[in-house]
Parts: structure tokens; C-alpha cells; sequence
């Protein structure tokens, strides 16, 4: 058959009376048809029809939709038991329901046994809860439905009721994280913030589809003291010197400080993992003999780029800049204050901005705030105001604060632990309000430092009865768990970080790839 021939019979295909292509009466071999070879357009008429994204399966017609985690709904009908009306919830009598957040719920009222009993929800308190609460319509009529959505800080536990007949019509509602994803509709998924571990599962998936689950997850728990654990780490300097003072971290995690007092020396660890001490090596030394030699507290601005001291042998406090940031062997002087309030420095921070200082005096047990006329310019430092520490502990020796200058930590030596404190006012150290406290005495009973991550989950304390610097964590990140169907490992989620999976199935969900992870 020649070229000629084949074309022609594709021209006639094409070309239905109706407009619609059928099937071909031939084929047209793609040997045969070279780049050069063409239809005449003016051949090719009718059209074709339009093509539905309903009769699509497993394309993508709208990846842009965007959808909340879904829900489900539930039929309400009321009827007697136990000697009185309540709610059957899908045929079941007063049922506890368990629900998550981030999940869409609907109480469908419509049926004509729901005649004045409007379900509505309470708090374990009793008292009325509304977030996330729509009502529509009259129950017992067409329509009339409760929607609620479930906040992600939804307490954990709540009450489904009657408004009209009490408490005894419905029962208790369980709320937890998770979130359940309906493939039959959409196709991107937004959980928002985590407000407890998470545990996803799919429904109505499609044979072929792809889909988007997204969330923010986040520690809770940070800056809360009463949530630290000790990860089992530690480090030692024993090796290298004792009389640990001190303990302190570059703004990212990579770097850590120490200073022996027997040595007289500052010490610049590099972490090669973020916040792990079971990385870190020794990468600089600086001897401070001539100058500072006892050392207690030290504290580096978020760049690197200035750090200021404590000594206890001069009373100082002293002002460094450094040439390339965090690194101790390009520290140069440049100013220092003699202050007078305590003759026993123990710990040193500094607001960021450099226009306070903070120093622990253990002589009175107490921390003194003081202004700095010039920014960072110890020359100009001048006294403000104290608070004192000594009701909570004799000895404190660290010393940490929030970013925002809103809660403040120390440690103690005679009573072994750390002490975390409020300030109603940021900053202002008159407005310090303890809160609580965590024991460490089971890892060192004459803790010198601590030092708290600027995201407020890891603490470290250095002690001075085993030389070794310790690692905590405090609070925990909010996990994800995906359904056993998932074939791929998701990593390890990071507080505040915006986390995007991307799923993919060929078998109705039987099973699920996991195509990427993206972290925004």
C-alpha cells in the first residue's frame, strides 16, 4: 500500500458525518510517514466533542484544588433506650466518638425523629464549644445539619448533647490528631499545624491517582522545662582539661565552646551533625591567661561576629569582636566594664541588640541587669537593677535566656536543677516570676552552664563533677505515621519546617509510592 493510499484512509477517519472521529478502517504505519509528509488541513472538518474531566480517571484535572483534610458525615436519628430518647449516630445508640483534627464532621439532622433535640457540643468543663461550629436549618427538617471542624488545638476531650434534654442523649467525642484523606474528590490535602502526632489513612482511592498531603509540624513543648529529657549523650573534656565552666553553641548548632579553668583556655568544638555532641571534635583554642583567665560565662550575638565574657580573677565583664564569625582564634579585645555588684561571676547573656547585659553573682545570688549606653561598648555599661535567685537555689551558675527576653533559665548547685522563670515584662529581671524546675542530678551534682537552642528544643548543661557537657531535649516534634501501603521512608520532621508528600498509586491504593518529599 502506498503512502498516498494510507493518508487517505486517515483523512476518511477522520472525517465522520457527525463529526466525531470512529474507528479507522486502516492502519497508518509510522514507518511510512516521513517529517515531510502532511494533510491537507482543509480535508479535516467537524469537531470533536467535548471531553468531560469526570470520564478522566486518574488525571489530574485540577491540581490546583485545594482541600482541608476531609471528613465524614454521620446519620442522627433519635429513638428510646435505656428508658429514655438519645442520639443513634449511624445506627449506634449514643456512641463515644472518636474524631480528628484538621477533619471536616457532619451531623446530618434531617431525619424527622430529630424534631426539637438540636445536637450541639460542650467542653469537659460543660461549657459550650463553638470553634468550628456551623448549624443550618431546623432538626427534623430537610438540610438541617451541625458541621464541625476540628481545630487543630481542639481540646481532647468533648461532649455531643441535646440542648433541650441534657447530657443524656449523647455521650463523649475523643480527639486526636490525623487525618483522613478522600482520593474520590481531591487531590491536595493541607492538615496546617500539628497540634499532636498525626496518623493519616486514604479512602475512595482511585485505580491510577496522585495526590499532596502537606503540614506544619511543631514542638509545643519547647521552651517548657517540664517537658526535657536527657538524650543519653554526652561529651567529655576530661581528655583534654578540667574544671569545666561553661558550656555555649553558635546560633546553628555546629559549633560548641567550653573553657577549663585549669588550662586557662577557651575551646571551639565543630559538630558535624546540628546539636549532636556525639560529633564534635576539637577545631580551635584560645589561651586567655594573660587576659581572662577565669572564665564563667560567655555569649556570641547570632552572627558570630562579637561575644562577651565574665571572669571571675578581673570581675569583668568584656567586650570581643572576631574577624571570621564563631571562630575563638580570631577574637580581638575591645572593651570591659569592672562592675562591683558581685565578686563571684558566674554566667553571662547578653540581649542581642547589645544594650543589656545580664550577669548571675553567686557571692549574693542574684542576676543583675545592666544597660549599655552604646551598643556592645562595655565602656559604657552602667547598673541597672537585680533580682534575687535565692529563694530557688545558693548557687546558680548558668545562665539562659528566650529570644524575646520573656523566660529566663539558670542552674544550681545546692539543689542540682534547673530553674525556669517568667518575666512579665521582657527583659525587665524585677518582673521575674519562677516557674518551675527540672532535677539533674543524675547526671552531674556541680553543674556550671547551660546553654538553651534559639528554637527552645535542646538544652545542655556542662558539669563540673564529670567534666562533660550533657544533652537534652525538651518537647518533641509532631509526627506523621502513613499507612502501611506507603513503599518509601519519610524523614525525620523538623519543628516549623512546611513538609509537602507527594503519593502515587496504579492499584487503587493497594499500593502507594511516595514520589517526594519537599521541605519548605
Amino acid at each position: 500500500m502506498s503512502k498516498q493510499t494510507e493518508l487517505a484512509i486517515l483523512a476518511r477517519t477522520l472525517v465522520a458525518s457527525d463529526g466525531v472521529a470512529t474507528a479507522a478502517q486502516g492502519t497508518l504505519a509510522a514507518s511510512a510517514v516521513q517529517p515531510a509528509d502532511s494533510l491537507d488541513a482543509t480535508k479535516l472538518v467537524g469537531t470533536l466533542p467535548a471531553i468531560s474531566g469526570a470520564s478522566l480517571t486518574g488525571i489530574e484535572t485540577e491540581p490546583h484544588k485545594f482541600k482541608s483534610i476531609a471528613g465524614v458525615t454521620f446519620a442522627v436519628t433519635i429513638a428510646v433506650s435505656g428508658g429514655g430518647n438519645r442520639y443513634f449516630i449511624d445506627g449506634v445508640v449514643n456512641p463515644i466518638i472518636p474524631l480528628l483534627r484538621g477533619n471536616v464532621y457532619v451531623f446530618d439532622q434531617s431525619d424527622s425523629s430529630n424534631s426539637n433535640h438540636p445536637l450541639r457540643f460542650k467542653n469537659s468543663a460543660g461549657a459550650s464549644y463553638t470553634t468550628g461550629v456551623v448549624v443550618v436549618g431546623t432538626p427534623g427538617q430537610a438540610g438541617a445539619k451541625v458541621t464541625l471542624t476540628v481545630a487543630n488545638t481542639a481540646p481532647t476531650d468533648l461532649r455531643y448533647y441535646c440542648t433541650v434534654h441534657g447530657n443524656g442523649m449523647g455521650n463523649t467525642i475523643t480527639t486526636t490528631a490525623g487525618g483522613v484523606l478522600d482520593l474520590g474528590t481531591f487531590n491536595f490535602f493541607d492538615q496546617g499545624t500539628l497540634a499532636e502526632d498525626a496518623t493519616v489513612t486514604f479512602t475512595n482511592v482511585p485505580t491510577n491517582a496522585k495526590w499532596q498531603y502537606t503540614c506544619v509540624p511543631t514542638n509545643l513543648d519547647k521552651f517548657d522545662i517540664s517537658k526535657t529529657v536527657y538524650t543519653g549523650k554526652s561529651f567529655s573534656t576530661a581528655g583534654t582539661y578540667a574544671d569545666l565552666t561553661l558550656v555555649h553553641f553558635s546560633y546553628d548548632g555546629t559549633k560548641m565552646y567550653g573553657f577549663g579553668d585549669d588550662t586557662q583556655t577557651l575551646y571551639q568544638y565543630n559538630l558535624s551533625t546540628a546539636w549532636d555532641i556525639y560529633t564534635a571534635s576539637v577545631a580551635g583554642v584560645k589561651d586567655m591567661t594573660a587576659s581572662y583567665a577565669g572564665i564563667t560565662g560567655i555569649y556570641f550575638t547570632s552572627d558570630g561576629l562579637k561575644m562577651a565574657l565574665c571572669d571571675y580573677t578581673t570581675v569583668q565583664m568584656a567586650g570581643f569582636t572576631l574577624t571570621t564569625p564563631w571562630d575563638i582564634t580570631t577574637i580581638t579585645y575591645a572593651t570591659a566594664h569592672a562592675q562591683a555588684e558581685d565578686t563571684a561571676p558566674t554566667a553571662l547573656y547578653m540581649k542581642e541588640d547589645g544594650s543589656k547585659a545580664y550577669m548571675l553573682g553567686k557571692t549574693n545570688d542574684k542576676i543583675y541587669e545592666y544597660n549599655l549606653t552604646t551598643p556592645w561598648d562595655f565602656h559604657t555599661t552602667v547598673y541597672y537593677q537585680y533580682f534575687s535567685l535565692s529563694a530557688q537555689d545558693g548557687q546558680m551558675e548558668g545562665l539562659s535566656f528566650n529570644s524575646t527576653g520573656t523566660k529566663m533559665y539558670t542552674c544550681g548547685g545546692v539543689n542540682e536543677k534547673v530553674y525556669e522563670y517568667n518575666l512579665s515584662t521582657a527583659w525587665d529581671v524585677t518582673s521575674l516570676v519562677y516557674s518551675q524546675s527540672f532535677s539533674i542530678s543524675g547526671q552531674d551534682t556541680d553543674p556550671q552552664g547551660i546553654y538553651i537552642s534559639p528554637t527552645g528544643e535542646h538544652l545542655y548543661l556542662s558539669g563540673n563533677t564529670s567534666n562533660r557537657v550533657f544533652q537534652y531535649s525538651i518537647g518533641a516534634t509532631k509526627s506523621i505515621t502513613l499507612p502501611s501501603s506507603v513503599v518509601g521512608t519519610i524523614g525525620a520532621l523538623k519543628t516549623d519546617d512546611r513538609v509537602i508528600y507527594t503519593f502515587q498509586t496504579a492499584d487503587a491504593g493497594t499500593t502507594v509510592n511516595l514520589l517526594a518529599e519537599e521541605i519548605l
